[in-house]
This record gives structure tokens, C-alpha cells and sequence, in this order.
């Protein structure tokens, strides 16, 4: 609402642990291969946690989303509001619209947030955020874009760009085993296994499944996983 009022109408207000593959779908198709689709969440920790979600959640339904920055853990209300003003001054917006210029594309946002100083890691955490990062690109559907992209993740982190692609490929999931006649049909839809909760991830489920106001303070504030 304080965008709409600034005058920023092609603005979709979403909760950073909800943004799902449908929904970066029908953003991707609204802005088209002509327009840029920027996420802008809180400026806090949650937020930026968030952002890094809905980058891979873009990613995986090809859909190239660039990420602004928030200055001194501002939202984006926050940033417009100008006292009891029922619009921003012209110093938020103009603070406002070099947020919105200086947003990053979404891999650079990615390794950038992950490792910052990516030559100070040392091999095994470098190979873990390699991981993370290769993760994401995996599911990208465009093979060129695929490729692009696996240049600035090679010169990034100053790696043999040969040695990350037969990572990335030896990382892909593999096609599902061919089943017998026999087989149960019911089990090619059957949900993938997950990790086991220990005690206090199970606490904290029930907690949240009983108390659902709960939940965005432990998906927001907290930066939980939902």
C-alpha cells in the first residue's frame, strides 16, 4: 500500500516464506521477456534469508528475478513513510528508486550473500557454498541461460568452469527407476522421504500447527524454516 501511494503501481505485496513456484510463474508471465522482476523484501535478517528463497524458487521455474537491498534493516513501508504523510517525500522516493536501480541479478545475488569474500573460504566451506549455489542453477530449463550463468559461477569463485559443470551434472537427480508390471501405481506419486524431526523440531511443529499466529512471527522474525 505505501508503494501504491508513492506511485509504484506494479507492486505485488507477498510473504517472503510463501512465495511458491505458481506464483513466480505468474510474475514471470507478467512481466515478460521485456520487463524486470525485482524482489524486495525487509531489509532485517529474515528478510534477506527470504530473498535467497524466492531466488531459487524463481530459478527452478526459470523465471530470472533481480534482488534490491534495503538500507539499515528498513522495509519497504518504512523506506517511503515520510511521518504522517499519506505520501513519500521526494528524498524516500528518490532514496526508494536507487534501491530498485542497484538490484543485483539473482546468481550474483546468490554467491555474493553466501560468499562475500569467496577467496578467504577454505576448500571444504568453499565446496559447500559452490554446492549451494550449483543447487540452485540445477534446475534452471534454459540450457543457454544455464551456461551463462555457469561462466559467472566459475569466474565468481575462480574455479575451473569444466570441473563445476561435471559437478553440476554428477549432482543432478537421477530418472526414476523404470518399475515392473507389477508395481504399485501409487507409489510414482509418493511423497519424497523426509529427514526425521528431533524432539524440538517436533515441539515447535505442534506449537505452530496449534497456534497459527505463531507462524509468521517464526517464519518472519525468526527466520525458521516453515
Amino acid at each position: 500500500m505505501a508503494a501504491a501511494q508513492a506511485g509504484y503501481h506494479e507492486c505485488v505485496a507477498v510473504l517472503g516464506t510463501a512465495l511458491t513456484p505458481e506464483h513466480a510463474k505468474m510474475l514471470g508471465a507478467l512481466v515478460g521477456d521485456q520487463g524486470r522482476l525485482i524482489l524486495l523484501l525487509d531489509g532485517d535478517r529474515a528478510g534477506q534469508s527470504n530473498a535467497l528463497k524466492g531466488i531459487r524458487t524463481c530459478l527452478a521455474v526459470g523465471v530470472s528475478v533481480r534482488v534490491a537491498m534495503l538500507p539499515d534493516d528498513l522495509d519497504p513501508a518504512e523506506l517511503l513513510a515520510d511521518g504522517a504523510a499519506e505520501t513519500a517525500s521526494p528524498e524516500a522516493k528518490s532514496t526508494f528508486e536507487k534501491v530498485l536501480s542497484s538490484a543485483r541479478p539473482d546468481i550474483d545475488h546468490l554467491m555474493r550473500a553466501l560468499a562475500p569474500r569467496p577467496y578467504e573460504l577454505e576448500r571444504r566451506e568453499l565446496v559447500a557454498v559452490v554446492d549451494q549455489v550449483l543447487e540452485a542453477v540445477r534446475p534452471i530449463p534454459d540450457a543457454e541461460l544455464k551456461s551463462l550463468t555457469m561462466h559467472d559461477v566459475a569466474e565468481y569463485f575462480n574455479l575451473d568452469r569444466e570441473r563445476l559443470a561435471k559437478r553440476l551434472s554428477e549432482g543432478a537427480p537421477r530418472p526414476a527407476a523404470t518399475r515392473d508390471d507389477d508395481h504399485d501405481d501409487r507409489s510414482d506419486n509418493a511423497e519424497p522421504d523426509l529427514p526425521p524431526l528431533d524432539q524440538h523440531q517436533e515441539m515447535l511443529l505442534h506449537l505452530l500447527v496449534r497456534e497459527p499466529a505463531l507462524r509468521a512471527y517464526a517464519g518472519d522474525d525468526l527466520g525458521l524454516e516453515p
